[in-house]
C-alpha cells in the first residue's frame, strides 16, 4: 500500500511541474510572426525578449519554435530583426540573412558589402560621401541591414546603412535569389531607414497605378527625424520620384 501511495505521490508531483510549466508559458506575451511586420527581439540564455519583456513566438496561432541553427548563431545579448519568413541574424562575426521557412541562409552583410564594393565607383560616379573630410568607403556600411522580400519570393529588398556622429548614409539594392546576384540603386541615400517596402507603400499611392513587384519605397530620416521618401523601379533600380520634408515618427 505504501508502495502505490508513493507512486501517487510522484505522479502528482510530475502534473504540478507540468502544469506549472505550462501556465508559466501561457502567462508570457505571445508574439506573432506576421509576414512582412518587422519585430527586433534580443536573445539571453536562450529565452527571446521584446522591449525587454520574455516572449514566445506564434505563428497562424500556433506555438513556433525556431530553427536549431538560428537559435545557435545568434549571439547573446544582442538584436536579430525578423520579417517573416526573412530573419536578419546577429551572429558573432556578421548579420546573416535566413530564411525561416525554408531553414537556409541566404546571403550575410559582409557578403552583400563585397558586392557593394565592386560596384561603388559607379553608385558613387566617382564621387563618395564625405563626412567631416573623411571619405565613407563601401565597408563603413554595416550598422544596420534591413531586408524586405518581393511579393513573388525571389528578390529581396535591402538596404546597409553607414552612421557616423549623427549623420547617416544609406546604400540600396536587390538580391535575385535564383542568380544569387546583387545589383544596387546607382545612389547612397542620405538618412537612415525608417522603413522599406515593395508595393504601394502602405497604401499612400493607389495600388492599380503600382504593382507591388515592380515598385521600391524606401523611407528615410535624419537625426531631427525629418527625412525622403523614395520610388524605385525595381527592374532598373531607377529612382523615379522623391517626396523630401516628411516628417516622420520612429
Amino acid at each position: 500500500m505504501k508502495k502505490y501511495t508513493l507512486a501517487l505521490i510522484a505522479f502528482l508531483l510530475i502534473i504540478v511541474i507540468l502544469t506549472g510549466n505550462v501556465q508559466g508559458e501561457t502567462e508570457l506575451r505571445q508574439l506573432e510572426l506576421k509576414e512582412g511586420h518587422p519585430l527586433r527581439l534580443s536573445y539571453e540564455n536562450n529565452k527571446i525578449f521584446y522591449q525587454g519583456e520574455e516572449v514566445f513566438l506564434k505563428r497562424e496561432d500556433e506555438k513556433y519554435e525556431l530553427p536549431a541553427e538560428v537559435k545557435q548563431k545568434w549571439r547573446e545579448n544582442s538584436y536579430s530583426t525578423f520579417i517573416f519568413p526573412l530573419a536578419v541574424i546577429n551572429t558573432e562575426k556578421t548579420k546573416e540573412v535566413y530564411n525561416l521557412e525554408e531553414q537556409k541562409i541566404i546571403f550575410n552583410e559582409q557578403e552583400a558589402i563585397s558586392a557593394l564594393k565592386e560596384e561603388w565607383q559607379q553608385i558613387t560616379e566617382g564621387k563618395p560621401p564625405i563626412i567631416m573630410e573623411e571619405e565613407i568607403k563601401p565597408e563603413n556600411f554595416q550598422d544596420h541591414l534591413s531586408v524586405k522580400l518581393a511579393p513573388e519570393g525571389e528578390r529581396i529588398f535591402f538596404t546597409l546603412q553607414h552612421y557616423m556622429i549623427a549623420t547617416m548614409d544609406t546604400a540600396a539594392g536587390i538580391y535575385d535569389l535564383k542568380s544569387e546576384e546583387f545589383t544596387f540603386v546607382n545612389y547612397i541615400f542620405s538618412g537612415g531607414v525608417s522603413n522599406i517596402s515593395w508595393s504601394d507603400f502602405d497604401n499612400d499611392f493607389d495600388k492599380n497605378i503600382i504593382n507591388a513587384s515592380e515598385y521600391l519605397a524606401i523611407e528615410l530620416y535624419d537625426a531631427r527625424g525629418i527625412g525622403d521618401l523614395y520610388i524605385i523601379k525595381a527592374d532598373s533600380l531607377e529612382i523615379i520620384a522623391a517626396f523630401s520634408g516628411h516628417e516622420f515618427t520612429y
